[in-house]
């Protein structure tokens, strides 16, 4: 009788992850939106089972969370993100890349989180998500010139920028006045 190799689901995880960002990139070029929702879902369910199974990162929930559209769902995702983040911060500490990595995907997740909280509405909430975010910035600016101090190359995705946008959209706070009697 043969003996099968048991896959671990960090490695599950691993492989789903890359044949799912391959088959993204594939359908970014097609409009292929049917496709890309099945392909999504058949990711989160392989990020659900390892999960379950005892396995999480934040790289494989940030990467699902980018994919979905639906807000609620996305909004979940980034929080288990970030959730991740915390738990990996000792490990991401010990380079600068890993830390440049975890200051970067914190404030996206912020940024994404009140993206749709824009989107569906609630712009306190939204400027709330926002702000946070953009308390990261001076923080990845820093990290990210020790990167290349070192001859690492970090991505620049204009956060700052798209943060701002979000924030010139929403309409003013709606802060309660003060009573003047």
């Amino acid at each position: 009788m043969s003996k099968r190799k048991r896959e671990k689901p960090n490695e599950r995880l691993g492989q789903a992850m890359i044949t799912f960002v391959g088959q993204m990139l594939d359908f970014s070029q097609t409009d292929d939106h049917a496709m890309r929702q099945v392909h999504t879902e058949h990711y989160g369910h392989e990020v659900q089972r390892a999960y379950d199974a005892g396995f999480e990162c934040s790289l494989s929930w940030h990467t699902l969370a980018t994919w979905t559209e639906e807000g609620k769902e996305r909004i979940g995702y980034f929080a288990n993100t970030l959730r991740c983040l915390d738990a990996e911060k000792e490990e991401l500490a010990k380079t600068v890349r890993g830390l440049w990595t975890n200051a970067h995907m914190r404030a996206e997740c912020l940024f994404e989180i009140g993206r749709v909280y824009a989107a569906e509405g609630d712009p306190n909430v939204a400027r709330d998500f926002l702000e946070q975010a953009r308390t990261f910035l001076p923080i990845i600016d820093i990290l990210r010139e020790g990167c290349a101090k070192e001859g690492i190359q970090c991505a620049e995705d204009r956060l700052e920028g798209r943060i701002a946008e979000v924030l010139l959209q929403l309409p003013d706070s709606e802060e309660p006045t003060a009573d003047p009697a």
